[in-house]
């Protein structure tokens, strides 16, 4: 028996080297997805087929707790549980097609058997993040989706990025029902499976000197070519330890900017106000100015070369303002090409950092409704002499014009 557990682990790894290297570019997928699939053959090829690989795979029974029995058993190494987040509030809803993360857990993986070190980065161990997923498609058209979620360390380029085919059966891979397209999903899809996440040392190290997010990418679709991401990504806060946990249920709430997305660094609260319910219309679309809040930003020294107006060590402010948009035109909306600008009393004018400025929805088509987010950066000299903020917000844009004749909307900030 152990013999067909190590020609299933050969097996997965076969599959699971090139699945780590597949990025979100469909074009980049399908051919990692084509390679898998060649030396998925190849390897069945010099093992023969001389047993039934995906029974010798199959999950053994567990009772101490491991989210994943496959780690252990394919690994052979010794698996500690570090943490278990039982009930993790993540769920992704793209108009019908639902993505979340029903459970999660972080182990160290030590003394790992020889075929599992380039997993580990050549080393005999790690530490393991094991998702538990749910993938789900409630709309009544097939929809592409590529499932690579990521943890988030020190920005958005420092990222541990899951993948499903580490430590799990063939049978058991969260995949699509097309074998030939494998990011395809009919109708009425609905599975639960396993994502892994492997860290380094280092990487593990990280958590604790940042805040590290988990992301589940946007990029349900229903034409395979289209690239044009209607959605932008989920973001959500990772809770690795129990300490972590406590210190993420006491503290401050922030607007989710990239800032905060993208663990730019930290924020301090000076001022902020929820709940301001202005509306003001323009061609049918309704503009609710929900929010605003002013921080204190301390920039980490590796993300300063993104904020080419300050130098490490000056004191930085951020005004972020929230905006709630029904679309009630006859027009398709692009929310990113909205240029918004402050004015004050003393004819100060300020642009907004389209670089902090996230789009969880990019797009709204006529009837739909989404968020808007709108970041300006101020030395503590700005902040000081603003007097009587007035934001400008827009002109609207879509389909690579401008709409209802470049006028905008004018809104009152608090301050």
């Amino acid at each position: 028996m152990k013999k067909g557990w190590m020609r299933t682990f050969a097996l997965g790894m076969a599959v699971s080297l090139l699945g780590a290297c597949a990025k979100e570019e469909q074009a980049e997928e399908e051919l990692a997805e084509l390679d898998a699939e060649s030396a998925l053959a190849e390897l069945r090829e010099e093992l023969n087929e001389g047993e039934d690989i995906e029974q010798a795979g199959k999950k053994r029974p567990s009772g101490d707790g491991t989210l994943n029995p496959n780690l252990a058993a394919m690994t052979e190494g010794e698996v500690e549980i570090l943490y278990t987040n039982e009930k993790p509030v993540m769920l992704y809803d793209m108009d019908g097609f639902f993505v979340s993360i029903d459970k999660y857990q972080i182990t160290k993986v030590s003394d790992v058997n020889r075929l599992s070190e380039s997993i580990f980065n050549g080393e005999t161990g790690g530490y393991v993040v094991t998702a538990s997923m749910t993938i789900e498609n409630n709309r009544k058209t097939p929809v592409y989706y590529s499932n690579y979620a990521s943890i988030n360390l020190e920005g958005r380029q420092d990222r541990v990025t899951g993948n499903t085919y580490y430590f799990v059966p063939q049978n058991e891979m969260l995949r699509s029902d097309h074998p030939e397209e494998l990011d395809l999903y009919s109708p009425g899809f609905k599975k639960q499976g396993f994502q892994s996440f492997v860290m380094t040392e280092e990487q593990y190290a990280k958590m604790e000197n940042t805040h590290p997010k988990i992301v589940i990418p946007g990029n349900a679709r229903e034409k395979k070519d289209d690239y044009s991401r209607k959605y932008g990504d989920a973001v959500f806060d990772f809770p690795y330890s129990d300490a972590y946990e406590k210190e993420l249920a006491s503290a401050p709430v922030f607007y989710q900017d990239e800032f905060v997305n993208q663990n730019l660094g930290t924020k301090t609260m000076l001022f902020e106000k929820k709940g301001i319910g202005q509306v003001l219309s323009l061609g049918g679309v309704d503009v609710e100015f929900d929010g605003v809040e002013y921080t204190e930003v301390d920039v980490s020294p590796a993300q300063m070369d993104k904020f080419y107006r300050f130098e490490e060590g000056d004191v930085i402010y951020a005004l972020t303002a929230k905006f709630r948009i029904e679309n009630n035109s006859e027009e398709t909306l692009e929310l990113g090409a909205i240029y918004s600008t402050i004015y004050d009393a003393n004819g100060n004018r300020y642009r907004r950092e389209g670089m902090l400025e996230p789009d969880k929805i990019r797009v709204l088509e006529p009837g739909e409704s989404g968020e808007k987010f709108h970041v300006f950066l101020l030395t503590e000299e700005e902040l000081e002499q603003i007097d009587s903020p007035i934001l400008t917000f827009g002109p609207f844009g879509g389909n690579d014009k401008r709409l209802f004749k470049g006028r905008d909307l004018a809104f009152k900030i608090p301050y």
